[in-house]
């Protein structure tokens, strides 16, 4: 019988499958099938493929700038000694839109934790070597890394998002006490991940309240029936306390599990609510039941509310209970009729009808957050900045303070409102000034924006005069010093700030701070006899032998000699006062100007915006977005900070200046 010569190549392929296991040492007889053979002969073919592979790119990366280059290009893994990472972090650049996390491998090659380095300019200010050089985290004491551990770089995507990103938590308040913080958390509070220990926090078998200080997304998974463990692995890759719809989708696929959100909605054409499924991941994988209402992530489980307590907040406080329904407008308990709903019912009716059964969280109410169990609100909302609570004068509410626009706001009182001011004068005093000819010249139609040097004495003059509302205008102080006041004065609107909260430290050296600007003043050396003026003698033509006690008599004279107020052997002290006081409100005009305009071209920045040289640092920072690596702080660092926070305002005034 001829062979053919697809069985030929067949018995070519079994004798080369045999050869090659048996000079590799497999353990293969003849005996067996092709395709026994086969199974056994390939992964040790696939594994010597990708050791090589592995090793063909161990070779390119032979330097410290080959791993720098690998991992700037900022996809794929890459493998890196902890002693060659430490020499080559600093000039790690991350994009805008990618996160840098570093997992720390064991002995046996599996990772042991993960940190999320800031983007922008990438550090590890959480890792440091201490004096057993030895890599340990500042916050996480159990963490010991020998420098000869292997870590391994990767690049996360970084969706873009706002600063105010999502908390996933419930913004109001409700009207009586349901017992729903078990579903909710009224926190921002990120991750502790120690947490999760045995020994530590679980919720629900802790005096502590519920989910203090877990993400919502994070105790909503928990409460939906996840395990520590997993939840514990999803925390590593949250940087942010709000969970989005493709972090969701993301950690469903990366877990693999099977997420479903109900999602309350308002259908605005047809007026009425509706709710949506939505399943993430596989269905075949366990999954975890969770609803959303408005931003709020909640595990969707079974309550004892019934229909009735929630329109009846009031049966509710009077009775404590939830577990009842309306018969003859009192509450009936015990019967058969009443139907409990779940967590999503509950929340979705109640956000649904916010307008009558709940009150936003304003920093107006926060303190009924603790009498509720409430988590204290860490950040403003929408309800704090509406026309009834804004009250800050001077201050143009925004995400941004650049220039072109409006310096100043007023409130209309028709249309309950604030509007632009664009006109307003810019007027500095002194109030040792004198007002020539007892007249004050007429300043501006709108609004006046006042700079003294020092609002704590000047401005208390002019405050007696004015006329003030609780809901238009304000006073804001710091101990003896004013740093703004708001009223009016025969119905014209005065605003006054203190440059001294800008340029401290005496008008006399603003003009050797800013000598450029102040070089076209004729400045004499600053010399006033304070205590020989007096009421009686202010206008009054002073023998010179009147200064005979005055130290500084040489300068003095010579000083009223320059502006011509020697007359006839006598001093013109109107003349000398006059000039000396419009002297220092000339020095604090051309220099504050001066500052003003630097600060507008080095900073883009209006000081006549803020209140302090501090508001306006705080403005440029948050401009620049200094604080955005703050807001994606999460983990052990973030609970190590701040606690430091607290503890570095009590300590620090008994710290030793080295």
């Amino acid at each position: 019988m001829p062979i053919t010569t697809a069985l030929q190549n067949a018995q070519k392929h079994r004798r080369e499958l045999y050869a090659f296991a048996k000079r590799n040492g497999l353990n293969v007889r003849w005996k067996m099938k092709t395709q026994m053979m086969e199974s056994i002969v390939a992964p040790f073919k696939q594994a010597k493929a990708s050791k090589i592979a592995t090793a063909f790119k161990k070779a390119k990366l032979s330097t410290d700038k080959s791993y720098l280059d690998a991992i700037n290009q900022t996809s794929g893994k890459v493998d890196v000694s902890l002693i060659r990472f430490n020499k080559i972090r600093k000039q790690i650049v991350s994009p805008g839109d990618k996160k840098l996390l570093i997992h720390i491998k064991g002995s046996d090659g599996r990772i042991e934790k993960s940190y999320h380095l800031n983007d922008r300019i990438v550090n590890m200010n959480n890792l440091f070597i201490d004096e057993e050089n030895q890599y340990s985290s500042g916050a996480d004491v159990e963490l010991n890394i020998l420098p000869t551990t292997n870590i391994e770089t990767e690049w996360l995507p970084n969706p873009k998002s706002s600063r105010s990103e999502r908390k996933n938590f419930f913004r109001y308040l409700t009207l009586a006490e349901y017992n729903l913080h078990a579903f909710q958390v009224y926190s921002d509070d990120f991750l502790i991940e120690d947490d999760y220990n045995e020994n530590s926090f679980v919720p629900g078998e802790s005096d502590d309240e519920d989910g203090a200080n877990y993400p919502c997304f994070l105790f909503a998974l928990y409460k939906a029936g996840a395990k520590p463990d997993l939840v514990k692995q999803i925390s590593q890759t949250m940087f942010n306390s709000g969970a989005t719809v493709d972090f969701i989708r993301k950690t469903a696929k990366a877990f693999n599990i099977c997420i479903s959100v109900k999602q309350f909605r308002i259908d605005q054409k047809a007026g009425r609510a509706k709710n949506d499924t939505t399943v993430y991941g596989d269905k075949r994988n366990t999954m975890f039941i969770l609803g959303s209402v408005g931003e709020h992530l909640f595990a969707i489980a079974p309550t004892n509310i019934a229909k009735g307590a929630l329109d009846n907040s009031e049966l509710v406080a009077k009775h404590g209970r939830t577990d009842f329904r309306i018969k003859g407008g009192r509450a009936v308990f015990n019967d058969k009729k009443i139907s409990f709903l779940d967590s999503y019912a509950v929340i979705s009716y109640l956000y649904h009808h916010r307008e009558s059964h709940l009150t936003p969280i304003t920093q107006q109410n926060m303190p009924k957050l603790l009498n509720n169990k409430y988590q204290e609100v860490r950040s403003l909302t929408e309800g704090d900045f509406s026309a009834s609570n804004f009250r800050l004068m001077g201050r143009v509410p925004g995400k941004e303070v650049k220039l072109g626009q409006a310096v100043l706001r007023a409130f209309n009182s028709k249309t309950r409102d604030y509007y632009d001011v664009r006109k307003y004068n810019v007027i500095y005093f002194d109030f040792e000034t004198l007002v020539i000819d007892n007249v004050h010249v007429p300043c501006c139609v709108s609004k006046n924006l006042l700079w003294p040097y020092n609002a704590g004495f000047d401005a208390r003059f002019l405050l007696k005069h004015m006329s003030y509302s609780s809901k238009d205008t304000n006073m804001i102080d710091c101990c003896s010093k004013i740093k703004q006041a708001h009223g009016f004065y025969k119905k014209r609107e005065i605003l006054i700030k203190d440059a001294m909260s800008f340029l401290a430290g005496g008008l006399s050296r603003l003009s050797k701070m800013f000598k450029d600007a102040s070089s076209s003043l004729s400045l004499e050396k600053e010399c006033f006899p304070h205590a020989l003026i007096n009421e009686s003698n202010f206008r009054s033509l002073w023998p010179l032998e009147y200064h005979d006690s005055y130290e500084s008599k040489d300068t003095f004279i010579d000083n009223a000699t320059m502006i011509g107020a020697i007359i006839d052997g006598r001093l013109n002290c109107e003349m000398y006062a006059t000039h000396y006081f419009n002297r220092d409100v000339d020095v604090l005009k051309v220099c504050f100007e001066a500052f003003r305009g630097l600060v507008m071209e080095e900073f883009d920045l209006d000081i006549y915006r803020f209140l302090s040289v501090s508001f306006l640092s705080l403005a440029f920072q948050h401009n620049e977005g200094f604080f955005d690596v703050c807001y994606e702080m999460n983990s052990v660092l973030l609970g190590f900070l701040r606690q430091g926070t607290v503890g570095g305002r009590v300590m620090a005034r008994d710290n030793g200046k080295y």
